[in-house]
C-alpha cells in the first residue's frame, strides 16, 4: 500500500503533483460536505451539481494557493540551495501542516454547517474566543461524528505520504540550459499563481475573487456553500470589518424607532408593467441643470439635456442620495434594499446572507428577469450578484459579440449597447423587468471617436463622457418608442454613486452622496418633484407599489409613494455614519454624535449645530443607532428576510398607523 521508495520528480512536475492532489483532497471534501448535508440544499439537478463542482475547482485553486504558495515559490526558486536536504525537510513539514489544517478546515464544515448554514468565516474566532472549553467541545465533536473523523484521517496520510515520499529536484542544464530559462519559467507560474487566486488573469476587468463570486455557478443562493471551500472563506474574511451586536434599544422597541420588514397593501388591482431600470455609471445630480436651478446665480445648464427633459415628465426626487460611493455598492441597495455600511455588502464575509429582493418577489409574480452590463462578463461581480438576486439573463460583452464597439478599456460603447438592450427585450415575454447598468461615463473618460467635440465638457474630464451617455440614452429611448411594449413600462433611472464634485456646494458628505432618482411612465401617471429624502433602498418598494403588489418585502428603505412613510437616507463615508432627514444631516462616528448640519440652509456645512437642536437631534440620533443596530444585527444573524413573527408585527404597525411598512 505505501510506497517504499523515495521518488524525485523534477520540481515543476513535483509542485503540479503537490497541486494536483490538494484539487483531488479539496473536490472530496466538497462531494461529502454535499452528501453529508444533502437534505440542507434546494432542487439541485445533477447537471447543476456538476456545474457547481466545475465552479468550485476555482475556489479550490484560489485557497490552494493562498495556503501554499510561499511554499511553491520556495521550491521554485531559480537557486542551488533549494536542492538542500535541510531546506527541502522544512517546506515539506511546511506543506504537511498548512495542508492538514485546511483539510481540517473543510471537514469541520461539514458538521458545523447544519448551524449556520454558511462556509465558516474569520468571525468564527471571534464567537469562540471566550470558550475556555474549545478543545474540550471539538474532540466531542470527533467523537460524534466518527465517520467524518477517519475521512479527515485519511486525507491527512495521503498528504504526509506525498510529503515523505515525493521529492522535487533541479534537473541538470541538459533540459533547463540556462538561469534565464529557469527564471522565465519562475516568473510564469508566479504569475499563473496569483491569476489563480484572483481567479482570472490579471487585467482590469478581474478583480480578486471573493465569495459573492460562488452566486455565478447556482441557481438558489442556498446552494453557494458548495462552492466554496472553507479556507478560502476564512482567509477573504480576514482582515475585513467585524460587525459586533449592537444593543442599543430592546428588541422589542428598536421596531418601532426603525424596521426593514415592509409591507405593500394596495387598494388596486395589480399592474402588469414591465419594468426597466437604468443606473448610469458616476451619475452626479450635480450634472443636472434641472436639479439644481440655483447654481452658479441661476445659470447653470448642466450636462444632462435629455435626462433633464424628461424630469419634465417623471415623477422625479430632487433631493435623492446613493448609500455608497462605489458601483458595486449600488446593485444590493437598489435592487434588494440592502445598503452598505461599514463594509461592501457584496464581498463580505456576509454576502452568502438570504435575500428576498426585487428579482425573487417579480419572479413569483411571472416576470422574465434579466440584467444587461457592457463590460467583459463576470465583471465587478456583477453576475454573480444578480444570479443570486433573482435576475438569471445576463447580457454582458460577451453576449453583444462584436468588438468594433468595444471601447477598449471598459467594454461596449453605451449607444450601442443599449440599442442591443432595446432589440433583445424584444425577444423577453411580457411582463419583464430588466435592469442596466452604463458603463462610458468611466476613467479614463473617452467618447467615439465620431463625437469628439460634440458634447460639452467642463471643469472635469468626466463631463463630455456624460453628455455622450445622456444622449445614448436619448437614442434608447427613441427606439423604445416603437417597441410594442414601451408604452406599458415603468422606467426608473439613477446612478450607481456621485463622482469627483466641481462645486463647492458638493464639496462635502452630502452632495458627494447626492444622485438623481427619476420614475418615468410614457403614459405620464407619474409625474412632478418631490423635493423630500429619497435613497437607493427605496426604489425597490416603490417599484412594488407602484405594480400595487400585495406583498411583504424586506428593505431598509420604504416605498416613495406613500406620504405616510418615514423619509431617510444613510450611508458610511470617511469612517462614520451619516443619516438625512428632512433638511439635517447628523453624524456618528460608532461612538459619539459629532455634527448636526442644516444642508438646505447651510449648504457648505459650516455651522455645527448638534449643541443648538436637542429635540431633532435626539430623534436622528435615535434613529441612526436602530439603523446601525438592525444593520448589525441582522447581517451577523442572518437575518435579512421577513420571519413570520415580523411580518406580524408590520402588520399591526400598518393597521395601528395607517402606514405601508
Amino acid at each position: 500500500m505505501f510506497i517504499k521508495r523515495t521518488i524525485s520528480l523534477h520540481k515543476y512536475l513535483y509542485c503540479l503533483a503537490s497541486i494536483s492532489l490538494l484539487v483531488f483532497l479539496y473536490m472530496f471534501c466538497r462531494a461529502a460536505f454535499y452528501l453529508f448535508n444533502k437534505d440542507l440544499f434546494i432542487n439541485i439537478s445533477t447537471e447543476e451539481l456538476l456545474y457547481i463542482f466545475y465552479g468550485g475547482l476555482r475556489f479550490d485553486l484560489a485557497g490552494i494557493f493562498y495556503l501554499n504558495a510561499f511554499y511553491i515559490i520556495a521550491i521554485l526558486l531559480p537557486f542551488s540551495f533549494t536542492d538542500s536536504s535541510l531546506y527541502r525537510k522544512f517546506w515539506q513539514i511546511y506543506f504537511t501542516i498548512v495542508n492538514t489544517i485546511g483539510l481540517a478546515l473543510n471537514f469541520f464544515d461539514i458538521v458545523y454547517f447544519p448551524y449556520t448554514l454558511k462556509r465558516t468565516t474569520a468571525d468564527f474566532f471571534t464567537i469562540f474566543k471566550n470558550e475556555i472549553n474549545l478543545g474540550t467541545i471539538i474532540l466531542k465533536g470527533l467523537w460524534l461524528y466518527k465517520e467524518i473523523a477517519i475521512l479527515f484521517f485519511i486525507t491527512s496520510i495521503l498528504v504526509i505520504i506525498f510529503s515523505l515520499k515525493i521529492n522535487w529536484k533541479t534537473p541538470r542544464p541538459n533540459l533547463l540550459k540556462s538561469k534565464l530559462v529557469h527564471l522565465v519559467l519562475f516568473v510564469l507560474s508566479v504569475f499563473l499563481m496569483v491569476s489563480a487566486i484572483r481567479g482570472g488573469f490579471l487585467g482590469r476587468y478581474v478583480r480578486p475573487l471573493a465569495i459573492n463570486n460562488a452566486g455565478k455557478y447556482v441557481s438558489d443562493f442556498r446552494n453557494m456553500a458548495i462552492v466554496l471551500n472553507t479556507p478560502f472563506t476564512m482567509i477573504r474574511t480576514w482582515q475585513q470589518e467585524i460587525f459586533e451586536l449592537k444593543t442599543y434599544f430592546p428588541e422589542d422597541k428598536i421596531e418601532t424607532i426603525f424596521s426593514p420588514v415592509n409591507h405593500i397593501n394596495p387598494k388596486e388591482e395589480t399592474r402588469k408593467k414591465n419594468v426597466i431600470i437604468i443606473i448610469v455609471e458616476s451619475l452626479s445630480r450635480e450634472h443636472s441643470g434641472k436639479l439644481n436651478p440655483a447654481l452658479e446665480k441661476g445659470q447653470y445648464k448642466g450636462y444632462t439635456p435629455f435626462l433633464d427633459s424628461l424630469m419634465d415628465h417623471s415623477l422625479t426626487f430632487t433631493n435623492a442620495y446613493a448609500n455608497g460611493r462605489k458601483s458595486i455598492d449600488a446593485l444590493p441597495s437598489i435592487i434588494t434594499g440592502i445598503p452598505s455600511l461599514n463594509t461592501h455588502y457584496v464581498i463580505s464575509r456576509y454576502s452568502t446572507n438570504r435575500l428576498s429582493g426585487l428579482g425573487h418577489i417579480l419572479r413569483e409574480n411571472g416576470y422574465d428577469l434579466s440584467f444587461f452590463h457592457g463590460a467583459p462578463n463576470g465583471s465587478m461581480g456583477f453576475s454573480a450578484f444578480m444570479n443570486l438576486a433573482g435576475f438569471e439573463k445576463y447580457y454582458g460583452k460577451n453576449e453583444f459579440n462584436n468588438n468594433d464597439y468595444y471601447d477598449g478599456t471598459w467594454g461596449i460603447w453605451d449607444e450601442e449597447f443599449l440599442q442591443f438592450m432595446v432589440r433583445k427585450l424584444n425577444t423577453f415575454q411580457q411582463p419583464f423587468c430588466s435592469v442596466v447598468f452604463t458603463l462610458s461615463s468611466h476613467h479614463p473618460f473617452d467618447v467615439p471617436s465620431k463625437y469628439k467635440g460634440k458634447f460639452r465638457s467642463g471643469p472635469k474630464d468626466i463631463l463630455e463622457c456624460v453628455g455622450y451617455t445622456d444622449f445614448a440614452l436619448k437614442q434608447f429611448f427613441k427606439t423604445a418608442e416603437e417597441m410594442s411594449w414601451y408604452k406599458n413600462t415603468l422606467f426608473v433611472i439613477t446612478a450607481d454613486h456621485a463622482t469627483v464634485p466641481y462645486h463647492d456646494e458638493y464639496k462635502n458628505d452630502v452632495g458627494n452622496f447626492a444622485v438623481p432618482i427619476i420614475f418615468y411612465t410614457p403614459d405620464r401617471s407619474l409625474n412632478g418633484n418631490d423635493n423630500r429624502v429619497a435613497q437607493h433602498p427605496d426604489i425597490f418598494p416603490t417599484i412594488l407599489d407602484y405594480l400595487n403588489i400585495n406583498t411583504p418585502l424586506f428593505s431598509f428603505g420604504s416605498s416613495l409613494l406613500n406620504p405616510e412613510n418615514a423619509r431617510l437616507a444613510f450611508y458610511f463615508s470617511r469612517n462614520s455614519y451619516r443619516l438625512i432627514q428632512d433638511s439635517l444631516v447628523i453624524e456618528y462616528d460608532g461612538n459619539r454624535f459629532t455634527s448636526l448640519y442644516n444642508y438646505k440652509k447651510d449648504p457648505l456645512l459650516s455651522d455645527n449645530i448638534l449643541s443648538k437642536n436637542d429635540k431633532s437631534g435626539q430623534e436622528m440620533k435615535d434613529k441612526m443607532r436602530a439603523v446601525i443596530q438592525q444593520y448589525n444585527n441582522r447581517m451577523i444573524r442572518d437575518n435579512l428576510t421577513i420571519q413570520k413573527d415580523e411580518l406580524k408585527l408590520a402588520k399591526n404597525r400598518q393597521e395601528n398607523n395607517g402606514k405601508k411598512y
